[in-house]
Protein backbone atom coordinates (compact mmCIF):
# COMPACT_ATOMS: atom_id res chain seq x y z
CA UNK A 1 0.00 0.00 0.00
CA UNK A 2 1.81 3.31 -1.34
CA UNK A 3 2.83 6.39 1.87
CA UNK A 4 -0.34 8.50 2.43
CA UNK A 5 -0.04 11.77 1.85
CA UNK A 6 -2.06 13.60 4.26
CA UNK A 7 -3.79 17.27 4.26
CA UNK A 8 -1.75 19.92 6.56
CA UNK A 9 -4.28 22.15 7.95
CA UNK A 10 -3.74 24.71 10.71
CA UNK A 11 -2.56 22.51 13.84
CA UNK A 12 -1.30 19.47 11.90
CA UNK A 13 -2.62 16.99 9.71
CA UNK A 14 -6.34 17.02 8.71
CA UNK A 15 -8.16 14.05 10.99
CA UNK A 16 -10.59 13.33 8.11
CA UNK A 17 -7.57 12.07 5.65
CA UNK A 18 -5.94 9.92 8.92
CA UNK A 19 -9.51 8.46 9.66
CA UNK A 20 -9.51 7.69 5.26
CA UNK A 21 -6.24 5.76 5.71
CA UNK A 22 -6.98 3.98 8.69
CA UNK A 23 -10.17 2.75 7.45
CA UNK A 24 -8.35 1.61 4.39
CA UNK A 25 -5.23 -0.04 6.16
CA UNK A 26 -8.29 -2.48 7.95
CA UNK A 27 -10.10 -2.97 4.42
CA UNK A 28 -6.84 -4.76 3.20
CA UNK A 29 -6.17 -6.53 6.53
CA UNK A 30 -9.72 -7.94 6.11
CA UNK A 31 -8.90 -8.78 2.69
CA UNK A 32 -5.93 -10.87 3.68
CA UNK A 33 -7.87 -13.11 6.29
CA UNK A 34 -10.41 -13.75 3.85
CA UNK A 35 -7.65 -14.78 1.57
CA UNK A 36 -6.20 -17.02 3.89
CA UNK A 37 -10.03 -18.59 4.36
CA UNK A 38 -9.98 -19.08 0.86
CA UNK A 39 -7.06 -20.60 0.57
CA UNK A 40 -8.30 -23.18 3.68
CA UNK A 41 -11.36 -24.04 1.89
CA UNK A 42 -9.18 -24.71 -1.23
CA UNK A 43 -6.75 -27.60 0.40
CA UNK A 44 -9.86 -29.08 2.53
CA UNK A 45 -11.09 -29.57 -1.18
CA UNK A 46 -8.33 -30.92 -2.69
CA UNK A 47 -7.85 -33.12 0.14
CA UNK A 48 -11.24 -35.07 -0.32
CA UNK A 49 -10.30 -35.33 -4.19
CA UNK A 50 -6.96 -36.94 -3.38
CA UNK A 51 -9.07 -39.36 -0.32
CA UNK A 52 -11.40 -40.15 -3.34
CA UNK A 53 -8.49 -40.84 -5.69
CA UNK A 54 -7.71 -43.19 -2.99
CA UNK A 55 -10.71 -45.60 -3.15
CA UNK A 56 -9.29 -46.31 -6.65
CA UNK A 57 -7.49 -49.34 -4.93
CA UNK A 58 -10.14 -50.37 -2.79
CA UNK A 59 -12.38 -51.19 -6.40
CA UNK A 60 -9.47 -52.83 -7.48
CA UNK A 61 -9.42 -55.41 -4.42
CA UNK A 62 -12.68 -56.02 -5.00
CA UNK A 63 -12.56 -56.60 -8.85
CA UNK A 64 -9.65 -59.01 -7.54
CA UNK A 65 -11.66 -61.28 -5.05
CA UNK A 66 -14.52 -60.94 -7.99
CA UNK A 67 -12.04 -62.41 -10.20
CA UNK A 68 -10.82 -64.97 -8.52
CA UNK A 69 -14.77 -66.40 -7.42
CA UNK A 70 -15.38 -66.53 -10.82
CA UNK A 71 -12.33 -68.33 -11.70
CA UNK A 72 -12.57 -70.62 -9.21
CA UNK A 73 -16.61 -71.17 -10.32
CA UNK A 74 -15.41 -71.76 -14.17
CA UNK A 75 -13.23 -74.56 -13.06
CA UNK A 76 -15.64 -76.36 -10.34
CA UNK A 77 -17.98 -76.50 -13.35
CA UNK A 78 -15.42 -77.87 -16.08
CA UNK A 79 -14.32 -80.45 -13.23
CA UNK A 80 -18.19 -81.16 -12.82
CA UNK A 81 -18.80 -82.06 -16.40
CA UNK A 82 -15.77 -83.48 -16.65
CA UNK A 83 -16.52 -85.73 -13.76
CA UNK A 84 -19.99 -87.15 -15.21
CA UNK A 85 -18.93 -87.92 -18.52
CA UNK A 86 -16.03 -89.94 -16.88
CA UNK A 87 -19.17 -91.52 -14.90
CA UNK A 88 -21.41 -91.89 -17.93
CA UNK A 89 -18.31 -93.60 -19.43
CA UNK A 90 -17.65 -96.18 -16.97
CA UNK A 91 -21.45 -96.81 -17.03
CA UNK A 92 -21.08 -97.66 -20.39
CA UNK A 93 -18.11 -99.85 -20.54
CA UNK A 94 -19.28 -101.82 -17.60
CA UNK A 95 -22.85 -102.90 -19.96
CA UNK A 96 -20.80 -103.79 -22.60
CA UNK A 97 -18.12 -105.95 -20.91
CA UNK A 98 -20.16 -108.86 -21.71
CA UNK A 99 -20.83 -107.63 -25.60
CA UNK A 100 -18.95 -109.54 -28.26
CA UNK A 101 -14.99 -108.59 -28.84
CA UNK A 102 -15.60 -106.21 -31.73
CA UNK A 103 -18.63 -104.44 -30.20
CA UNK A 104 -16.38 -103.97 -26.40
CA UNK A 105 -13.15 -102.18 -28.35
CA UNK A 106 -15.42 -99.82 -30.14
CA UNK A 107 -17.31 -99.30 -26.72
CA UNK A 108 -13.56 -98.72 -25.46
CA UNK A 109 -12.75 -96.39 -28.28
CA UNK A 110 -15.71 -94.57 -27.75
CA UNK A 111 -15.12 -94.36 -23.85
CA UNK A 112 -11.13 -92.97 -24.84
CA UNK A 113 -12.86 -90.21 -26.84
CA UNK A 114 -15.28 -89.12 -24.49
CA UNK A 115 -12.51 -89.21 -21.32
CA UNK A 116 -10.28 -87.09 -24.12
CA UNK A 117 -12.90 -84.67 -24.56
CA UNK A 118 -13.32 -84.21 -21.21
CA UNK A 119 -9.61 -83.52 -20.48
CA UNK A 120 -9.55 -80.64 -23.37
CA UNK A 121 -12.70 -79.19 -21.89
CA UNK A 122 -10.79 -79.06 -18.41
CA UNK A 123 -7.84 -77.68 -20.06
CA UNK A 124 -9.59 -75.37 -22.01
CA UNK A 125 -11.53 -73.60 -18.62
CA UNK A 126 -8.24 -73.51 -17.03
CA UNK A 127 -6.51 -71.48 -20.42
CA UNK A 128 -9.42 -69.15 -20.15
CA UNK A 129 -9.49 -68.57 -16.35
CA UNK A 130 -5.61 -67.93 -15.99
CA UNK A 131 -5.86 -65.58 -19.46
CA UNK A 132 -8.93 -63.06 -17.70
CA UNK A 133 -6.66 -63.55 -14.86
CA UNK A 134 -4.08 -62.03 -16.46
CA UNK A 135 -5.92 -59.42 -18.29
CA UNK A 136 -7.75 -58.09 -14.84
CA UNK A 137 -3.83 -58.07 -13.49
CA UNK A 138 -2.81 -55.90 -16.49
CA UNK A 139 -5.89 -53.31 -15.99
CA UNK A 140 -5.51 -53.55 -12.30
CA UNK A 141 -1.89 -52.46 -12.53
CA UNK A 142 -2.43 -49.54 -14.09
CA UNK A 143 -5.48 -48.10 -12.33
CA UNK A 144 -3.79 -47.98 -9.40
CA UNK A 145 -0.76 -46.91 -11.31
CA UNK A 146 -2.84 -43.83 -12.63
CA UNK A 147 -4.59 -43.50 -9.15
CA UNK A 148 -1.10 -43.01 -7.55
CA UNK A 149 -0.16 -40.17 -10.15
CA UNK A 150 -3.55 -38.72 -9.86
CA UNK A 151 -2.89 -38.59 -5.90
CA UNK A 152 0.46 -37.29 -5.98
CA UNK A 153 -0.56 -34.46 -8.59
CA UNK A 154 -3.48 -33.70 -5.89
CA UNK A 155 -1.40 -33.38 -3.15
CA UNK A 156 1.85 -31.52 -4.70
CA UNK A 157 -0.85 -29.13 -6.30
CA UNK A 158 -2.34 -28.48 -2.87
CA UNK A 159 1.23 -28.18 -1.41
CA UNK A 160 2.00 -25.61 -4.36
CA UNK A 161 -0.46 -23.27 -3.82
CA UNK A 162 -0.65 -23.61 0.05
CA UNK A 163 2.71 -22.39 0.01
CA UNK A 164 1.69 -19.14 -2.54
CA UNK A 165 -0.91 -18.79 -0.16
CA UNK A 166 0.83 -18.52 2.88
CA UNK A 167 3.59 -16.98 0.89
CA UNK A 168 1.82 -14.31 -0.32
CA UNK A 169 0.04 -13.30 3.05
CA UNK A 170 3.33 -12.60 5.04
CA UNK A 171 4.56 -10.11 2.58
CA UNK A 172 1.20 -8.70 2.29
CA UNK A 173 0.95 -8.77 6.25
CA UNK A 174 4.25 -6.81 5.95
CA UNK A 175 3.59 -4.30 3.97
CA UNK A 176 0.70 -3.77 6.31
CA UNK A 177 2.53 -3.54 9.15
CA UNK A 178 5.18 -1.45 7.51
CA UNK A 179 2.32 1.12 6.41
CA UNK A 180 0.70 1.16 10.07
CA UNK A 181 4.11 2.01 11.59
CA UNK A 182 4.44 4.69 9.36
CA UNK A 183 1.27 5.78 9.82
CA UNK A 184 1.87 6.04 13.81
CA UNK A 185 5.14 7.87 13.56
CA UNK A 186 3.06 10.56 11.48
CA UNK A 187 0.75 10.75 13.53
CA UNK A 188 2.90 11.27 16.53
CA UNK A 189 4.26 14.15 14.56
CA UNK A 190 0.62 15.54 13.74
CA UNK A 191 0.20 15.41 17.80
CA UNK A 192 3.81 17.05 18.69
CA UNK A 193 2.87 19.83 16.19
CA UNK A 194 -0.50 20.59 17.76
CA UNK A 195 1.37 20.55 21.29
CA UNK A 196 3.92 22.79 20.19
CA UNK A 197 1.41 25.65 18.63
CA UNK A 198 -0.96 24.97 21.91
CA UNK A 199 -0.03 24.58 25.32
CA UNK A 200 -3.50 22.93 26.24
CA UNK A 201 -3.22 20.04 23.43
CA UNK A 202 0.14 19.70 25.87
CA UNK A 203 -1.72 19.67 28.94
CA UNK A 204 -4.44 17.28 27.52
CA UNK A 205 -2.11 14.64 26.33
CA UNK A 206 -0.20 14.20 29.21
CA UNK A 207 -3.20 14.23 31.34
CA UNK A 208 -4.61 11.50 28.83
CA UNK A 209 -1.11 9.30 28.88
CA UNK A 210 -1.23 9.28 33.16
CA UNK A 211 -4.97 8.25 33.22
CA UNK A 212 -3.71 5.36 30.19
CA UNK A 213 -1.17 4.09 32.05
CA UNK A 214 -2.66 3.76 35.31
CA UNK A 215 -5.66 1.83 33.73
CA UNK A 216 -2.84 -0.56 32.21
CA UNK A 217 -1.02 -1.36 35.37
CA UNK A 218 -2.65 -2.63 38.53
CA UNK A 219 0.07 -1.81 40.27
CA UNK A 220 3.44 0.37 40.53
CA UNK A 221 4.25 4.04 40.97
CA UNK A 222 3.73 6.59 38.62
CA UNK A 223 5.99 9.19 37.59
CA UNK A 224 5.19 12.37 35.87
CA UNK A 225 5.56 11.92 32.22
CA UNK A 226 6.83 14.44 29.51
CA UNK A 227 5.17 16.27 27.22
CA UNK A 228 7.13 14.50 24.28
CA UNK A 229 6.04 10.92 25.85
CA UNK A 230 2.57 12.04 26.14
CA UNK A 231 2.39 12.40 22.46
CA UNK A 232 3.89 9.02 21.53
CA UNK A 233 1.24 7.17 24.18
CA UNK A 234 -1.57 9.54 22.38
CA UNK A 235 -0.71 8.15 19.27
CA UNK A 236 -0.40 4.56 20.25
CA UNK A 237 -3.54 5.09 21.62
CA UNK A 238 -5.02 6.29 18.20
CA UNK A 239 -3.25 3.06 16.40
CA UNK A 240 -3.11 -0.07 17.29
CA UNK A 241 -0.30 -2.41 15.25
CA UNK A 242 -2.08 -5.55 14.69
CA UNK A 243 1.08 -7.94 15.35
CA UNK A 244 -0.77 -10.94 15.39
CA UNK A 245 -0.04 -13.62 12.15
CA UNK A 246 -2.80 -13.75 10.01
CA UNK A 247 -2.53 -17.59 8.84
Amino acid sequence: MPNPLFELVRRGYDPDTVDTHLTALEGALKDLRGQAKEATVRANTLQRQIETAGLAEISVESAFLELADTKASMLEDARGRAAAIIAEAEAKAEQLTEQPQDTLDKAWVEVDAMLEGARKEVAKAREEAATMLEHAHRKADGTVTEARHEALRLLTQAKAEAESVVSQAHIDQETLMQSLRQLQQTVISMLEVGRRSNPDVGRALAKDAASHKAASHKSGSQGAASQDSASQDAASQIIQLDTEPVI
